[in-house]
């Protein structure tokens, strides 16, 4: 088993968007499919984010990726045609600079303040506000320009691991050229109901990956539980830290209840993908948002 990285820190209210993902006026759950499955939509198949908490960037990675593939498809391109015309964005980058926004929502810091932030800096997590802030800010950078290093060691960390490093100027300059406007969405009405409906329409209609932070418990980092029976929240008294996911499907049980397919994060087999309860994913420990870019221009070389 690998080691299992934890890192969703929860947007702060400053940070929260304001702009909210709500089914059309009159749309009924009942008159939405009863299964969706975009799981096919994932170019970076089983991503496994190791022991740093870099899961906000990972999965606002393969959210945003998904976005772009299911905008080929509804161009009309095929699937196959679709995940080899996107281009995967380093989650290296996208963790750094969450940090980076993160660090400069709590220090009220500025661009200015980059060389403090790197002295301070640590494997602490990041919120997906501030990752998207650093997308609307920096771009994509590919992951082939500023890639994943399995050799990290949490016991020789240090400022000069990769994770900690600022991208070089050549991934800065692509990520700038593979930049758009970056839509972002809560899934945030106050009302349980109204939020299954809004998130089981934007998987079902709008093929959307919406992003989900939820608190998890030890026996779901050890997987100790069957992947393809829908998990329930844990208590807080259980709660060992945060996670950051993509979901990708729903499907209704045989009470009638809605189960929701979540990508993770900790490499291949069984728990690759698993379900979470209506429950736990509306609970009030978890954020649902969605993330979509809408390209502004690809010059050469990008």
């Amino acid at each position: 088993m690998s080691a299992r990285g934890l890192g969703w820190l929860r947007d702060k209210p400053a940070q929260r968007t304001t702009k909210r993902y709500q089914a059309p006026r009159g749309a009924l759950l009942t008159g939405l499919p009863p299964t969706s499955d975009i799981s096919s939509f994932d170019v970076l198949g089983t991503a496994d984010q190791g022991p740093l908490g870099q899961c906000t960037g990972v999965s606002t990675s393969q959210a945003i990726i998904n976005g772009d593939v299911a905008a080929l498809v509804v161009g009309g391109a095929n699937l196959e045609q679709a995940r080899q015309n996107v281009v995967r964005s380093s989650a290296y980058a996208l963790y750094f600079w969450g940090r980076y926004y993160d660090y400069m929502s709590v220090a009220g810091a500025s661009g200015t303040f980059m060389a403090q932030f790197q002295r301070q800096d640590s494997d602490a997590g990041s919120s997906h506000a501030s990752v998207c802030a650093g997308i609307s800010a920096m771009g994509l950078p590919p992951e082939s320009a500023w890639p994943y290093d399995p050799s990290y060691d949490p016991a020789n960390d240090g400022p000069t691991c990769k994770y900690r490093l600022r991208p070089d100027q050549e991934a800065e300059r692509l990520g700038f050229d593979n930049r758009g406007e970056l839509v972002v969405l809560g899934i945030d009405d106050e009302s349980q109901d109204q939020r299954l409906l809004d998130l089981v329409h934007a998987l079902a209609v709008d093929k959307h990956s919406p992003l989900i932070g939820v608190n998890v418990s030890q026996p779901f980092c050890d997987e100790a539980f069957d992947p393809n029976v829908a998990v329930d929240a844990p208590s807080p008294k259980q709660v060992v830290g945060g996670h950051a996911l993509h979901i990708v499907g729903h499907r209704t049980e045989a009470d009638g209840s809605i189960s929701f397919k979540v990508h993770m994060s900790w490499g291949e087999g069984p728990f690759a993908y698993v379900w979470f309860s209506h429950g736990y994913v509306l609970d009030v420990g978890t954020q649902l948002t969605i993330v979509k870019r809408v390209p502004m221009f690809q010059r050469g070389g990008a």
